[in-house]
């Protein structure tokens, strides 16, 4: 698909001009896209290596990290990047998600509001806060999340599949339905 042709034509790109840093980083994003993250973390390496300030490539070398397991390696980078001037919100949400998968809920969900206090109306923050109050036993709590990231940006409809799941953990199938439509 589409993601074939760009590494190709990046990897060729790249042959002729070797120490092009935006090349590097846009191989790993086809990479990254394209599912391929033993690929996407060499060429984001390859990248810092051309460029060790770039924020952006250690921002997407975290999240290679993270989507392939490597919450250890993803949280120190995620928390070095914290540390640099300036708002992260999205930063603090990828945070949020490395610690949720590594099981630590409090720290989850302390990233996961200061990303929130940053972007009060993002959704997809929203919807994490609600994943994380039903996983530390607070229904109530997400479900009032759910119904806020639902009014925030009711076309997103991760939110209203999490309120149907909880609606049927909680027994209750015709809100369940009701949310699910």
């Amino acid at each position: 698909g589409k993601y074939t042709e760009a590494i190709s034509a990046l990897t060729a790109m790249i042959k002729g001009a070797p120490n092009r840093f935006d090349q590097q980083l846009y191989l790993g994003n086809a990479y990254f896209f394209s599912g391929d993250l033993e690929h996407a973390e060499q060429a984001y390496k390859q990248g810092l290596r051309l460029n060790s300030s770039s924020r952006e490539a250690r921002a997407n070398l975290a999240s290679v990290y993270s989507a392939g397991g490597k919450y250890k390696e993803a949280i120190l980078l995620y928390e070095t990047l914290l540390q640099e001037p300036g708002d992260h919100p999205d930063i603090h949400y990828n945070l949020s998600l490395a610690f949720r998968y590594t099981g630590d809920l409090e720290k989850a969900e302390k990233q996961c509001q200061a990303a929130i206090d940053l972007k009060p109306e993002d959704a997809e923050y929203l919807t994490c806060m609600g994943e994380i109050a039903e996983l530390k036993g607070m229904p109530d709590e997400a479900r009032r999340l759910y119904l806020r990231a639902v009014r925030v940006n009711s076309k997103n409809g991760w939110p209203r599949v999490n309120l149907a799941k909880l609606h049927l953990s909680r027994g209750n199938l015709s809100d369940a339905e009701i949310e699910a439509k």
